[in-house]
């Protein structure tokens, strides 16, 4: 009984160790980075995005936690983690300014807000797994998006064909990106509502739902093992 006492105050002390509080004096960072159109969060962050002439990245945090988050460019995507440590009562937050911005890639709870809308004559890609979020306003010809394990999706704007993949517990809402072709997979309880003017592919099964509104004149439905398509009253 003693040896299992002692296991126990020995992995709590290890936990404890690793784990660090927010110290209240909140600190800021401005970070040099390369250029970059693409924007990956991974961790607890709290990320405001806005488009403009000049590029720059301001980290706001505890001082006793800034110097454990990362920001670097790879390949053109800007990426924000967490060293690996838990935190806890922590103020982390990035405001990012770019000229372009094309792909959020979001993890961990993390949360990006796009304070403006994003325009590009391309495709945006968007994706938010393991409870972090994403809201934005879009301006593009396409967008694409994948979310997953209680992952969340926002969005507004327009688009001419929108593509939307949902699965483990997550959610798309959309109704207010206005989009003439909408193309939809959902499974295992996710969940997707959509705007289409023109046509609407949707595809669900396992429980996932499809809601969509618009008034496509063209509608291809495919629901499986409790999977459910239906206009949103």
């Amino acid at each position: 009984m003693k040896k299992i006492i002692l296991i126990f105050l020995c992995v709590s002390l290890l936990i404890s160790c690793a784990q660090k509080s927010g110290s209240g004096n909140i600190s800021n960072q401005t970070k040099t980075v390369g250029e970059f159109t693409g924007v990956k969060v991974a961790g607890g962050f709290e990320v405001e995005i806005k488009t403009g002439l000049t590029q720059s990245v301001v980290v706001e945090a505890d001082d006793n936690l800034i110097k454990y988050i990362n920001v670097n460019v790879v390949g053109g995507e800007l990426k924000i983690s967490l060293d690996e440590i838990s935190v806890r009562n922590a103020h982390l937050k990035v405001f990012i300014t770019a000229p372009r911005i094309s792909s959020v890639n979001t993890s961990a709870g993390a949360e990006v807000v796009v304070k403006d809308e994003l325009k590009s004559d391309k495709t945006i890609n968007l994706s938010a797994s393991s409870g972090s979020n994403i809201k934005a306003a879009l301006d593009a010809p396409e967008v694409k998006v994948e979310v997953s394990s209680a992952g969340e999706l926002a969005l507004s704007g327009k688009t001419k064909d929108f593509h939307a993949k949902s699965s483990s517990g997550s959610s798309v809402a959309a109704t207010g990106l206005l989009s003439e072709n909408s193309f939809v997979d959902v499974s295992s309880g996710g969940n997707v509502h959509v705007y289409a003017s023109v046509s609407l592919d949707a595809n669900a099964s396992s429980g996932g739902n499809v809601y969509y509104r618009g008034g496509a004149a063209s509608v291809k439905k495919s629901a499986s093992s409790g999977g459910e398509i239906e206009t949103e009253k």
